[in-house]
């Protein structure tokens, strides 16, 4: 197995207190780490040059919990979306403020959906809208869901902490876009749109979660299954195929055989009739070769369906792998108050890992030519740790416990190769910015 560590890249130190941290390119430069400030602020630590040159903008809000980069509003350029203690939300363009809504409750998840911003907070309500308008607006403390009989029924309202669109097949194969929640319960909620689908009870309640391809074997069983029922429909429609030709050449041997027996009676009448023999037998002729062209049009025939059964069942082999392949990717890992970690895929919880140490934050990191994503999880007692396939493979420990994590790409000059440069973000406690990388001894 390969031996992974960490690599320090640079340190940055903020003098003002922080609470999450987002990475990307944004307002014309080609790479920033974004920071969301406890007085409001927003500060961009500029990496295109070895300056690390830092530019502040002034929300005049509260302190910042949520940073989302995305082309929101989409004029081609990255808009920078935040969400701040008193339930604002601002979407930035050009370092100008252009759109504003309020939720009168602290943010605590953004996500992008299609051009679309999901917002879920500390009270419980998840709202849908572009910069516009809203689109729907959902009250999760309103939704009944079931408890188990040992679980309390809490009245108290459930905060936002995790919130994540996803596709997921069920039990006849049939895939369903959901909106997947977890609050601080010992529930999973599913809402199709802005209606309540069903939810999932599970052991304890979800703190923090993160998105990727973690376990590669989880629809193994799924795919021999199709694969197998794929080989028995095949098989079917190759008997049936032959049969058809069996029944093709049976009737060719009828006509053939009536065919005999008329040109015996044309014989016996052209020995009668002398005079009509050459007639009969240029309309025999001309029968026999139009026999010929039917057989051989038959024949054409039957390889062009077999041809396009062929190409339908490579089709279906590549759709099944496809489909496999999105069903992997398409996989929730989540971390419960217990720092147990388990990947959520198709309804199902598969165990992962579990830690001695509280995790405040996760996030997902992958090295080329390593199909599976790799873990990283940061906690409260300052330690750093990566996890490939459930197993530890890496960890850093640091002064202070850690308060966020961002992964993406970045050059610190013109010369370095991006796909070599992805980059691990962790914010600390004590005001501390590291950009780490986890390379292959």
């Amino acid at each position: 197995m390969n031996n992974f560590h960490f690599q320090k890249i640079f340190q940055i130190v903020s003098k003002i207190s922080f609470n999450c941290l987002s990475i990307g390119d944004i307002f014309g430069f080609s790479c920033c780490i974004v920071v969301g400030c406890d007085d409001g602020s927003i500060r961009f630590f500029i990496l295109e040059n070895t300056k690390n040159e830092e530019l502040i903008l002034e929300t005049m809000g509260e302190s910042i919990q949520q940073i989302l980069i995305s082309d929101i509003m989409r004029f081609g350029s990255n808009d920078l979306i935040i969400g701040d203690n008193s339930g604002n939300v601002l979407i930035f363009h050009n370092k100008r403020i252009i759109g504003r809504n309020n939720f009168q409750t602290p943010i605590t998840s953004l996500k992008e959906s299609n051009g679309d911003l999901i917002i879920g907070t500390q009270n419980g309500i998840i709202s849908k809208f572009d910069h516009h308008e809203t689109i729907w607006k959902i009250n999760t403390n309103e939704t009944n869901i079931k408890k188990n009989s040992k679980q309390k029924q809490e009245k108290k309202q459930k905060s936002i902490k995790f919130l994540s669109p996803v596709i997921f097949k069920d039990g006849n194969g049939i895939e369903t876009k959901y909106l997947m929640i977890c609050r601080n319960e010992k529930a999973i909620l599913f809402y199709a749109e802005d209606s309540f689908a069903f939810s999932i009870n599970i052991s304890s309640q979800i703190e923090t979660a993160c998105e990727g391809m973690f376990l590669s074997n989880l629809n193994n069983s799924q795919q021999i299954q199709n694969q197998n029922k794929n080989q028995d429909e095949n098989q079917n429609q190759n008997q049936n195929q032959n049969q058809n030709q069996n029944q093709n050449q049976i009737q060719n041997q009828n006509l053939n055989q009536n065919k005999n027996q008329n040109q015996i009676q044309n014989q016996i009448q052209n020995q009668i009739q002398i005079q009509n023999e050459n007639q009969i037998q240029n309309q025999n002729q001309n029968q026999i070769q139009n026999e010929n062209q039917i057989e051989n049009e038959n024949q054409i025939q039957i390889q062009n369906q077999i041809q396009i059964q062929n190409q339908i069942q490579i089709q279906n082999q590549i759709q099944i792998q496809n489909e496999n392949q999105n069903e992997n990717q398409n996989q929730i890992l989540l971390v419960n108050q217990f720092s147990e970690l388990f990947v959520f895929s198709n309804f199902q919880m598969t165990f992962y890992s579990n830690l001695k140490y509280q995790i405040s934050c996760v996030a997902t990191y992958n090295i080329k030519g390593i199909s599976n994503n790799i873990v990283i999880c940061g906690c409260y007692s300052g330690f750093l740790f990566a996890y490939l396939d459930g197993k530890l493979i890496a960890e850093e420990k640091f002064n202070s416990w850690i308060i966020d994590i961002v992964v993406g790409n970045f050059k610190k000059s013109k010369q370095e190769n991006i796909e070599d440069s992805l980059s691990i973000i962790i914010g600390t406690e004590d005001n501390s910015i590291y950009v780490y990388r986890l390379i292959i001894k």
